[in-house]
């Protein structure tokens, strides 16, 4: 595939980091699309896993390194001494946190994402490696299947254990690398690389009647109900509640159901109608730097607050802050990092990594 970009899946990636810039300024909306922005980055890092797969490990191997591990080597180091500086934060705990890479316990929110994706993309180039041994296209799929089972069994198992252990009086630790997380969701990492070529080639046109008209009656019926999952963040606890499903459950496999795939759904629909755009897929295109800067553009907002006292409307420390006024913030994030911190960085700093 070289280097052909596809619009839709950078604006599928645009939506998802404006939907994680959201959930950083207003943490109540954690629990409803905290799983939604990770299915989608694991399935638009799959869309493209058959690139490298058929290449020797050590060259896999570098260029994961290369690609996830220096940029978050270099903005973690960063981010720490933004914090150092900032908190006054311990340099051994800092020091600590960089090396394990764990969720929720680093420096900058996002950057834990790449060495999960790191470990993610190891785990499923060993999954192909080992089904390679089957006799047949379907047998290897079926192989590769199995295996991505056992890594997000084991890794369900792990993720459940950490949540019982307590750590420095924490326990929301997991395990280095985050390598629970990137277990859990190499699924998507699968089915992204299952579906590619079906979701590049299709086109509402292609459809008969009928298949538009169910196409359209999904889409509506899947965006009214994300609408109100949105408005009403208890909706999924109360469909829980009246079914009886577990409370083990309720944050695993039945969010992924009852709210994860609709709105996936409609982000990944929505993509496929915005096609035609540029601009937020050349937005999109910039996700990874995007989490890189976060930690930079708070500081930006913290020194402004220091010297000026002016909050940006929908920031974390905003009173007044909203899920409204939240997204209208991490559009801004957005662009800002776009027209002015990533540029200056690449003309800079990135044509060294």
């Amino acid at each position: 595939m070289g280097k052909t970009r596809f619009n839709w899946l950078d604006i599928m990636k645009f939506i998802g980091m404006w939907m994680i810039f959201a959930i950083h300024s207003h943490h109540a909306w954690t629990k409803q699309f905290e799983f939604v922005t990770l299915q989608l980055f694991f399935f638009s890092a799959g869309l493209f896993a058959s690139k490298g797969l058929e290449s020797d490990f050590r060259k896999f191997l570098l260029t994961g390194l290369r690609r996830l591990m220096v940029p978050y080597l270099i903005f973690v180091v960063i981010s720490a001494g933004l914090h150092r500086m900032l908190y006054d934060a311990s340099g051994k705990t800092l020091l600590i946190e960089i090396l394990l890479g764990c969720r929720d316990h680093l420096p900058c929110a996002t950057l834990w994402f790449l060495p999960s994706l790191f470990c993610g993309r190891l785990a499923f180039y060993l999954c192909f490696r080992l089904a390679g041994f089957a006799r047949s296209e379907r047998s290897r799929l079926c192989m590769m299947g199995a295996l991505v089972f056992a890594v997000w069994a084991v890794c369900s198992f792990a993720r459940y254990k950490m949540l019982h252990i307590n750590i420095a009086g924490s326990y929301t630790w997991c395990l280095p690398w985050s390598a629970d997380w990137a277990g859990i969701h190499l699924p998507w990492y699968f089915a992204g690389y299952l579906l590619f070529d079906r979701i590049n080639a299709f086109h509402f046109k292609d459809l008969s009647v009928k298949g538009k008209i169910l196409l359209v009656f999904i889409t509506l019926i899947s965006l009214v109900y994300s609408v109100w999952s949105f408005i009403d963040p208890e909706v999924l606890n109360t469909i829980a509640d009246s079914v009886r499903i577990p409370s083990v459950l309720v944050r695993s496999l039945f969010t992924t159901i009852l709210l994860g795939l609709p709105m996936f759904f409609v982000i990944l629909v929505i993509s496929k109608l915005l096609n035609r755009f540029d601009f937020p897929a050349r937005v999109g295109q910039e996700t990874l730097w995007m989490c890189c800067f976060e930690e930079i553009f708070i500081f930006i907002l913290l020194t402004v607050r220091q010297f000026t006292g002016l909050v940006i409307p929908g920031w974390t420390l905003d009173p007044a802050v909203s899920q409204w006024t939240g997204f209208l913030f991490a559009l801004f994030e957005m662009l800002f990092m776009y027209f002015l911190l990533i540029p200056v960085f690449k003309k800079t700093v990135a044509k060294w990594l």
